[in-house]
């Protein structure tokens, strides 16, 4: 067999793989994801809050009390059909809170909506340790009309309080509560 015969097969067979699998769809699940130490405080709360170290999960720096908001930049792909909002925190009881909402702001309008919100006084039991649920929802995101952001508040009203937040994802995987 010549080389250039060797050639021409070998092209021949990839263009017929090539035109084979060119009609098959790949689905795979997308998502956004970020952990609690990425996000912006405002300057005011500054002394509220600490970062594990190196592990990316914010908290409550010793003997702090009060609230604190983290916003977080939401970049999604155009079209990306969101199912599930998925939370790490920690929330030991009465004196500790975590609410995450993912907003989304009208760039025509300039009107501010929640999109799906999450509240550990609500979804969840008190615990000690870090825990992680779901919130189940539906959107389908349009970049262009809209920009899109997470508004998370961390509340410890008392030293017995164990608030934190180690990571958020909005994925399209199925969401099973």
């Amino acid at each position: 067999m010549t080389i250039e015969l060797r050639n021409f097969i070998l092209g021949f067979s990839m263009a017929l793989i090539l035109c084979f699998f060119s009609g098959m769809k790949v689905v795979h699940a997308a998502s956004w994801t970020t952990v609690g130490a990425t996000g912006t405080i405002n300057n005011d709360d500054l002394n509220l809050y600490e970062i594990g170290p190196s592990t990316g999960l914010l908290t409550f720096a010793p003997n702090a009390t009060g609230v604190f908001t983290v916003k977080y930049n939401v970049v999604p792909i155009n079209g990306f059909n969101a199912s599930l909002f998925r939370i790490r925190f920690r929330d030991n009881g009465a004196a500790a809170r975590v609410v995450a909402q993912l907003k989304r702001y009208n760039l025509s309008t300039g009107v501010t909506s929640t999109v799906v919100s999450y509240d550990s006084d609500i979804h969840a039991a008190p615990q000690n340790s870090w825990q992680t649920d779901v919130v189940c929802f539906g959107h389908n995101f349009d970049v262009n009309q809209y920009a899109y952001f997470i508004n998370a508040e961390l509340t410890r009203s008392s030293s017995t309080g164990n608030t934190g937040l180690g990571a958020i994802q909005i994925s399209s995987s199925n969401c099973v509560p």
